[in-house]
Formats: structure tokens, sequence, C-alpha cells
């Protein structure tokens, strides 16, 4: 189990997920219409710190503004390999060395990183879709602040501009400063310090100019009781999606809310039966992943300024993939425990062993839900954006520039790309 084989499983998991999306990109939604169609006609550097629906998705606004300078032909596919490795990254993540101080076997950890990939929490959008890479990065934020930062300056230094650069493409991203305080009391070198406390004024600075204040003063404005009814909705759905796929979350729905609360609380049971008893040593790892599960969560509920509830599956997709982590963690001991009561004689040398039932449970939601979770052709819609950015291309150089010349590109059940430029100054 090394870095190439799980780079490669992921891979092949991720281009299963968006295959036709990486071969045939159409600039899904706000792909086109919104970031690519705002970065070509807004060409400024100070464009890269534009804000959007209240908050400035800065990481999103990097690739938009590194596409349009690049081969317009190009731009489609940058827009769909560019996030699609942010989520190799992601499901990647917890194999790294540092995150033996929260799991120390690296099979456990290899198996649970196929594990986040393989479980149908969130669709090709969320895949392979720049504007929605922005979720991908809240979990990276919350998970990377987990572990201590490098304890040479440099490498610090490095990690602390890779991490500022995910905060500030999340609006609540700031749910992560409290794991970064709690890093910088176990902070044992200058390095680690100067980095755990670079973070938290990163953080700070985020909230004051990287969102827009006034949406939040009115998302505070939330009753107690309602947060917390909603908040346990969102906890719910967000169970139900990672413990049993797609397919049968819609059935769950449909027994009750009875049902429905028996499974949230018998999850919440096990989860803090394995906390109390330390089983396997997966009480601090479990503790981290629940704190990810209800800070987001809280924060999500309280954050929606109509205080409508919605079940979009971007808003249940970080909540459900620190539940697929912890169904990983509470599943290895109590997989162990069985096997050594009733089946003594079965040799489990590795615990990675146990963990394969988990991994084929998260392998088998994925049958029955492909239209949902697997990216389909959509009509001619490749070969619209195609067609319109060799257009682009054709206009720019006729007009000598980005200047001068509008063009609205239709697509099929999809929303336009549509540019209006300036006249070109002569």
């Amino acid at each position: 189990m090394s870095w190439p084989s799980l780079i490669t499983l992921l891979a092949l998991i991720l281009f299963w997920r968006s295959h036709d999306l990486l071969f045939h990109p159409t600039m899904r939604v706000e792909d086109g219409a919104k970031v690519f169609a705002s970065f070509f006609e807004h060409r400024e550097l100070e464009h890269v710190f534009r804000f959007k629906s209240g908050y400035m998705p800065l990481l999103p606004n990097l690739v938009g503004y590194l596409v349009v300078r690049l081969p317009l032909r190009a731009s489609p596919y940058l827009m769909t390999v560019l996030p699609t490795a942010l989520s190799l990254f992601t499901y990647a993540s917890f194999f790294a060395k540092p995150f033996r101080s929260v799991v120390a076997d690296d099979r456990v950890r290899f198996a649970a990183c196929l594990a986040l990939a393989l479980a149908p929490v969130g669709q090709f959008y969320l895949v392979s879709h720049t504007d929605f890479s922005i979720w991908n990065a809240l979990f990276c934020v919350l998970l990377w602040s987990w572990v201590p930062l490098p304890p040479s300056f440099a490498r610090a230094g490095l990690a602390v501009i890779w991490q500022e650069l995910l905060v500030w493409t999340h609006p609540l991203s700031f749910v992560a400063a409290p794991l970064n305080v709690l890093q910088l009391r176990r902070s044992s070198t200058p390095a680690e310090r100067w980095g755990q406390a670079s973070m938290l004024v990163g953080h700070v600075a985020h909230v004051a100019f990287g969102l827009d204040r006034r949406r939040a003063g009115r998302a505070l404005g939330f009753d107690i009781g309602e947060l917390v009814l909603r908040s346990l909705e969102y906890l719910s759905r967000s169970i139900e999606r990672a413990l049993v796929g797609p397919g049968l979350e819609s059935w769950l729905r449909e027994q009750g809310p009875v049902v429905n609360g028996a499974l949230t609380l018998l999850f919440v049971a096990v989860i803090g039966w394995v906390v109390a008893k330390n089983l396997g040593g997966m009480r601090a790892p479990a503790l981290l992943a629940a704190y990810g599960v209800l800070a987001v969560t809280t924060t999500i509920v309280a954050s929606k300024t109509d205080h409508q509830i919605d079940h979009g599956i971007r808003y249940l997709y970080v909540q459900s993939l620190f539940c697929v982590l912890l169904a990983c963690f509470v599943a290895l001991p109590l997989i162990e425990r069985v096997v050594r009561r009733f089946a003594s004689s079965v040799a489990l040398d590795s615990p990675a062993l146990a963990m394969a039932p988990v991994l084929l449970i998260f392998a088998a939601q994925n049958f029955g839900a492909t239209s949902r979770y697997v990216e389909r052709k959509q009509g001619d819609n490749a070969e619209r954006v195609a067609e319109c950015m060799t257009r682009l291309a054709a206009l720019q150089t006729e007009h000598g520039g980005p200047c001068g010349f509008s063009l609205t590109c239709e697509k099929t059940n999809d929303w336009p790309i549509s540019v209006e430029l300036p006249a070109c100054r002569r």
C-alpha cells in the first residue's frame, strides 16, 4: 500500500465518476456562465478577489483568471481537470504521513481514503466542477487542521499558504479555527507556533474582509430551537447518505421521522461507545470527525439567510464525508471484536482486512445511483462549448484582443455562456 497505488485507485474511481465530463467538458452551469464569462470580461488582477453570493471563492477565481489567459480551446478541459485534481488531493490527504498522529496504521488510512472516493455522497459536480470545488476546499481545511504543521519554517510557511488559499475559498472555513487553537496549544516548535498563529490571523482576516457581513448579520436571526431542529434534520440526512447511499436514502425518507431518527440515534450511540471505550484507539479521530459533522451542519443551517432548509447535495457533502470516516473509525474495532468473539479461528493479521466489508458496502451503494452520481453526456453541449471557444478565439484575433465584441453561446438544458466586452482602445 503506497502512494502510487492509492493515487492510481483514486484516479480510476474519479475517472469512472466523471469520465464523460473529462473527455467532453461542457462548462456546466456556473463554470461557463459565471466563472469563465466573468473572467473573460474582466482581465484585471483585482478581479481575482471578486465576491460571489456574499463571499470570495478564491480558488475558483484563480482558476478563472488562469484559463482565460491560455488557449481558449483548453479552457473547458482545465476547468474540469483542475477541480478533479483537487478532489484527488482531498480524498488522498488522509494517507499523508502527518495523519499517523491521528491513526497510526497506514493500511487503515489507505482504506479510509478509498472509502471517501467510493461512497457516492457527492456526484460529478462535486468532483469535476470549478465552482463547486469550494466544498472540497472546506473539507481539506478541516482535515488538515487535525495535524500539526511541519517543524521547519520553510515547510510550515508553504503549508500555511496552501491552507489559507483554501480558507479564503469557502465562506464557512472559519469553523476550523478552534482546531487551529488546539494545534497552537500543542505546538512544540517555533515554526509550528508561528504557523498556527498565522492561520488564526488568516481566519480573522477572512471573516473581516472575505465575507459580506451584512448577509452574515441577517443569518444570525435564527431562533435557537429552530436551529437545533434543522441541524438535526441535516445531521440525519448526512448520516443516511453516508451509511446507505442515495438509493436506500430515498426509501428511508419515506419511512418517516421515527425510522430516520432511530438510525441516527443508533449511529451516534455506537460512536459514543467507541469514544467512551477508546476502542481500537479511535477516540481522537472519531471526535475530530464528529466535530467536522456538527460544526459544518450548524453553520450551514445558521447561514441560510432565507431560513429555508435546503437538502442540495453540496450542503450535505462535507458532513457526509466525515460520516464516511466515522463509519471507518467505528467499523474497524467493532469488526475486530466480532471476529475475535465468534470466529476466533479467522486470522485478521491486517486491520485493512477488517475494512474490506466497509469498502464493499460503499462500493455497492453506487449501483442503481449512477444516473445522479456518474456524469453522462449532456446532448451536444460539449460540441457547442468547443465551437464557442473557437468563435471567441477568432473574435479575439479579429479585434486584436478581448475587446469590442459580444457573444452568447446557448446550451441544451444549461445556462448560456454570454460575454460582452467594451470597445477597443485605439
